[in-house]
């Protein structure tokens, strides 16, 4: 279908103005309609949106009918996640799901690689992959799939600390085991235990309790 443009109008857009649209168009009013031209301006559309970080869907994008040109805007949201650990790992997935942008508004790609730098900061988890599930029945709602490494157990084993001596004074030989780990638990808090034994004059050995930091 071809033949002049007697409108052009935009459907679905909620984050960018008409105004805002049409000021990427190389389409005017009056020009002939072709589907090539349509389409590069859909593109510049995306673009402006990839700009801000956000996306859009491609589905049935462009509609022209009567003379009246069409750009259907059907922006992505994002539905929620989904971690996929890869290998054994004690981090609790709320840890990772409470550093992430709120899911159930607008997928925004500058927000999301924010997070995920904090997320590498953190130094026991590592994003190793990323992909999207669409919902088959609205294909713009997608669930993020994050996958994750997890080195809290090699970081546990870095933060040990092991110490012996001997102190006539004290009565003895004496020991400490030090453990320290920045994800306690897996509740992405710092946190260690603390233990020591002494010898007394008899040869007894007195154990002293653990000190465990609080959570």
């Amino acid at each position: 279908v071809t033949g002049p443009i007697t409108s052009i109008g935009f459907a679905g857009n909620t984050l960018l103005s008409a105004p805002d649209l049409r000021a990427v168009l190389s389409i005017r009013v009056n020009d002939i309609y072709t589907p090539q031209l349509a389409q590069e301006d859909f593109i510049k559309i995306r673009d402006l949106y990839r700009k801000n970080g956000y996306e859009i869907s491609t589905r049935d994008a462009i509609t022209f009918k009567d003379g009246a040109l069409t750009f259907n805007i059907r922006e992505v949201e994002l539905a929620g996640y989904e971690l996929q650990w890869d290998g054994d790992h004690i981090t609790k997935d709320r840890v990772i799901l409470r550093m992430l942008p709120e899911a159930g508004g607008l997928f925004n790609r500058n927000n999301l690689n924010a997070a995920l730098a904090n997320v590498s900061r953190l130094g026991y988890v590592r994003p190793v992959s990323e992909s999207f599930k669409a919902d088959p029945k609205n294909p713009e709602k997608v669930t993020y799939v994050l996958g994750l490494k997890d080195d809290s157990g090699v970081n546990f084993i870095k933060g040990a600390k092991l110490g012996i001596g001997y102190d006539s004074l004290s009565g003895g030989w004496s020991g400490d085991v030090g453990l320290n780990n920045p994800n306690f638990f897996g509740l992405g808090h710092s946190g260690g235990i603390n233990f020591s034994a002494q010898q007394n004059d008899a040869g007894q050995k007195r154990r002293r309790r653990p000190n465990v930091p609080s959570r």
